[in-house]
């Protein structure tokens, strides 16, 4: 009996005990893009692929013509992508595959809130194969500086769904989920996200995402290469791809990442 009694008493003193210091902030409703988007993409049976790819004609294309590590790798996803198209298919049903023919990508990208918290929000760049790296840089730049939800991440419609509770957001993802093209629409068709900036030599993450194709750009390293009988120091970018696997198989997933590589080190046809 004297052993409940302590029990209870122990109870009854975690119940009242003081708080620990803490500070309470709101969540911001602009958050509720991270959620859907993690709930839709743990419905997805994702595969990743690691990869790597030199980035000599990166960096002296954007020395010579300003041009952002970002936009050089948005496009040459975009050229890849259009080049094999059933890569960004979406399932219609149990039974049908819908192929678009062009490729809307959806680039992350972390912005500053009223709150003054940081928050990553999407921005697709419509038809990117059929722009140049100008045009998407342009795009890009206007993401990270104009208002959200009037020019900048975000249109004026989807700020006001995300700012609606969740119970009134599910049937319209489970409408999303069976209708390619509304998603498309909403989401694009192929990912990126890039957390490269903030890491510390070769690191790289595997997102959860609800797209049928998400890259991820990681961090860099470097690398004593030979270059005829001289040696040089290179710069290697991480990347992942990440596949949905009801769609896209490990060999043609292989295929697209070498394909990918080859354009991104090449700078063609992305110039």
């Amino acid at each position: 009996m004297a052993k409940y009694s302590l029990i209870v008493q122990q109870l009854i003193t975690e119940l009242f005990a003081a708080k620990a210091p803490a500070i309470e902030q709101e969540i911001p409703v602009e958050r509720h893009l991270i959620e859907d988007i993690l709930r839709e993409g743990r419905r997805k049976n994702n595969i990743h692929l690691v990869s790597e790819f030199c980035s000599d004609t990166a960096q002296q294309y954007r020395k010579e013509h300003g041009i952002s590590l970002t936009s050089w790798i948005a496009k040459g996803l975009a050229c890849a992508v259009h080049e094999d198209l059933a890569i960004q298919s979406s399932l219609r049903g149990k039974t049908r595959r819908v192929i678009f023919q062009e490729v809307d990508i959806a680039v992350m990208i972390e912005r500053q809130l009223a709150d003054q918290s940081y928050q990553p929000l999407h921005y697709i760049i419509r038809n990117a194969a059929s722009k140049n790296l100008t045009q998407i840089q342009a795009e890009l730049s206007q993401a990270k500086t104009g208002e959200i939800g009037n020019g900048g991440p975000l249109t004026a419609l989807e700020l006001a769904f995300f700012k609606l509770p969740s119970w009134l957001r599910k049937p319209v993802w489970w409408w999303l989920r069976y209708d390619p093209y509304s998603r498309k629409q909403m989401l694009g068709t192929v990912g990126i996200t890039s957390n490269g900036m903030f890491a510390k030599g070769a690191a790289v993450i595997l997102p959860i995402s609800p797209l049928s194709l998400t890259l991820s750009i990681g961090g860099a390293s470097q690398r004593i290469v030979a270059n005829g009988e001289q040696f040089k120091t290179s710069e290697y970018i991480q990347l992942n791809l990440s596949a949905d696997h009801d769609v896209t198989d490990g060999a043609p997933l292989m295929r697209f990442a070498n394909h990918l590589v080859t354009i991104l080190e090449q700078g063609h046809p992305i110039m």
